[in-house]
């Protein structure tokens, strides 16, 4: 009988809010696993400070990243590894493969700002 393992509730401490990655550097990546790899790079955290906030033994974590193991890095898990890594590279990549642009349906709150600060300039424009 096959156990599924649980997800554990990550503290948001300990949650990054994911930004986009450099398309140049996404599309120098040549495959999924190495996109993993950067996004973990990126984050600036070590891999055992990652395999812990995702509930991952580091053993574990580490054959998952290597090209070497059998080991195979969950789909299910890589939005949540977004958010403990800070950057959205293994599904930029993904989107890059398959012809895409990741694109935020949210705009961030710069975007907001940035449009507030021009229609106050249109209205001091107009008088």
């Amino acid at each position: 009988m096959e156990r599924k393992q649980t997800e554990l509730p990550i503290p948001p401490q300990a949650l990054k809010t994911p930004e986009m990655v450099d398309m140049a550097l996404i599309e120098r990546v040549p495959n999924k696993l190495e996109a993993l790899r950067l996004c973990t790079h990126l984050s600036g955290l070590t891999d055992s400070e990652i395999a812990s906030r995702m509930g991952y033994d580091k053993g574990h974590f580490s054959r998952m990243l290597s090209a070497q193991s059998k080991s195979h890095f969950p789909p299910e898990d890589e939005i949540r590894f977004c958010y403990v890594c800070g950057n959205y590279a293994p599904i930029q990549f993904t989107a890059n493969k398959a012809g895409f642009e990741l694109v935020a349906r949210t705009r961030t709150r710069m975007e907001v700002m940035e449009d507030r600060i021009k229609e106050l300039e249109a209205r001091v424009a107009d008088g």
